[in-house]
């Protein structure tokens, strides 16, 4: 479950960097 939660956590992190990269330029 925390294992899920971590995942999760580093996926979604990852996601909204590639995000702000894209809008920022």
């Amino acid at each position: 479950m925390l294992l899920h939660l971590l995942y999760f956590k580093a996926l979604n992190s990852q996601v909204l960097s590639e995000y702000l990269i894209k809008t920022s330029s």
